[in-house]
């Protein structure tokens, strides 16, 4: 099946569950695979949209590695690392929130200053 097709598959099986949405509302799409985002972004090899893998050498505190894990580089004052390819990985799944609250607290700021608490 081609990626066009797989996409018009799950856009039907979605629609299935909605009361407004059908294909005359769509006004344009982009569908990718695994292979196009691989060419377009570095960080996704094979196509892993986590950035990287979701192995078990990639989770809890051992993204991007054990002693990079804490958002920062040891013995390097003022310099944090953020993004899909750090803890806890994963484009938006907050790795960058969590490096901004490691920023905050280490810079002394109020996290109420910038986050909103719910």
């Amino acid at each position: 099946m081609d990626k066009q097709k797989a996409g018009d598959a799950l856009f039907d099986w979605f629609s299935k569950f909605t009361k407004n949405i059908d294909h005359s509302k769509i006004l344009g799409r982009l569908i990718e695979c695994p292979p196009d985002h691989a060419a377009h972004n570095r960080i996704m090899k094979k196509g892993y949209i986590m950035g990287v893998a979701m192995t078990a050498n990639q989770l809890m505190g051992a993204r991007p590695t054990p002693e990079l894990s804490q958002y920062k580089i040891p013995g390097i004052e003022g310099l944090f690392l953020t993004g899909c390819t750090t803890h806890p990985g994963g484009l938006a799944t907050l790795g960058g929130r969590a490096s901004a609250m490691k920023i905050y607290k280490d810079f002394g700021i109020p996290y109420q200053k910038g986050f909103v608490s719910w």
